[in-house]
């Protein structure tokens, strides 16, 4: 028999249920009308240079007095959007470096089209990133920079790196980035597989359409929308999650080609052959040696990373020849790591710490 005691809290925990299950009904149907929906990629910049579909923009620092040295940030080729490192005020991976006080810049490779099939690694590694490189020390009146390479835009970087000596770059941050793409996981045993068509592919569409690049990630992960969707039904109740939620949804859609020369040569020299890896890889007819970096490098991997494993990233620390390097693995996924609703208390300190602590004039806030 329960005392009256029991019986108002069962009364009580009944009434909490009840209204948590109200506000999910409720913000279920603000959810499919839109009404988290907010503006995205919102800090202040300008666009400084452009070459073909890449552009470079400079988001202005938030904060006085600005940092000595600008950061520039080189995200992945196709996929995706580079938007996502602006995302929300609250996960912007730019917004927070601005908020330090530095002079952010991004460079977007843009969307390519059949017009960009020749686009590889030559063009990437030694033609645009280095033209941007002179932009920022032009634009900023800097004779150095830093560089955070995300994804894809870390084997890029590094191939920039090794084949221009003395270049201006004092640190390196690589995120997410695979350099051992033996350890790479289904996208290795996919499009690294011996009989995978990666030139006919190349040839014939002259990309990889959003219509494929969509149906290979999503086949990725099988269940990763059922499990998403199940993760927000938990949280519909808070209404600090769903903005988040519903800026990440939107982004993860918009998929965008891929420029079939690059595409080829990740499919056959990186994931087939992992000539990168094995110090074979050349761009250009050159071979790009990554032992030829030496500036301080942070290595930051996602313990929960199914696109770019961590047992795939965190290699690059043995090709290198920096004393001064570190590997971090935080918790996260590919993209959560640096734009999920944690990145705010846990990478973007990390990263404004460690470029603190290696750039002169430079002091912590």
């Amino acid at each position: 028999m329960t005392t009256p005691q029991q019986q108002g809290t069962v009364r009580e925990t009944a009434q909490e249920e009840f209204e948590r299950a109200a506000r999910r009904v409720a913000n279920a149907a603000q959810l499919v009308r839109g009404e988290f929906r907010r503006q995205v990629a919102t800090t202040p910049n300008e666009l400084i240079w452009g070459k073909r579909k890449t552009r470079l923009f400079h988001y202005f620092p938030l904060k006085e007095p600005t940092r000595a040295e600008p950061v520039l940030i080189v995200p992945w080729i196709g996929i995706s959007r580079p938007y996502v490192l602006d995302l929300l005020p609250d996960s912007s991976l730019t917004r927070a470096l601005c908020a330090q006080g530095y002079h952010t810049y991004l460079l977007d490779w843009g969307e390519a089209g059949d017009e960009d099939a020749d686009v590889g690694f030559e063009e990437c590694s030694l033609d645009f990133l280095p033209r941007a490189v002179k932009k920022v020390l032009r634009h900023s009146g800097s004779t150095q920079l830093s560089m955070i390479a995300v994804c894809l835009g870390v084997p890029i970087t590094v191939s920039y790196l090794a084949l221009t000596p003395g270049a201006p770059v004092r640190n390196l941050v690589a995120m997410v980035g695979p350099m051992d793409f033996d350890q790479a996981g289904l996208f290795k045993a996919w499009v690294g597989h011996p009989t995978f068509p990666a030139e006919a592919l190349s040839k014939a569409w002259g990309g990889i359409p959003t219509s494929a690049m969509g149906l290979g990630f999503k086949l990725l992960r099988p269940l990763g929308d059922i499990a998403a969707y199940a993760n927000l039904v938990w949280n519909l109740d808070n209404p600090n999650y769903l903005p988040t939620f519903q800026a990440l949804n939107d982004w993860s859609n918009e998929f965008i080609q891929m420029p079939g020369a690059f595409f080829h040569q990740l499919a056959t020299d990186l994931y087939r052959d992992n000539l990168l890896m094995k110090r074979q890889f050349r761009v250009g007819g050159r071979l790009v040696d990554p032992s030829a970096l030496r500036m301080p490098l942070l290595v930051v991997g996602a313990a929960q990373d199914h696109i770019a494993p961590a047992a795939s990233v965190k290699p690059l620390l043995d090709l290198v020849s920096s004393k001064d390097k570190e590997y971090v693995e935080l918790p996260g996924g590919h993209i959560s790591v640096f734009a999920g609703r944690r990145a705010s208390q846990v990478l973007f300190p990390k990263v404004n710490d460690w470029l603190t602590a290696r750039t002169p004039g430079s002091t912590t806030s």
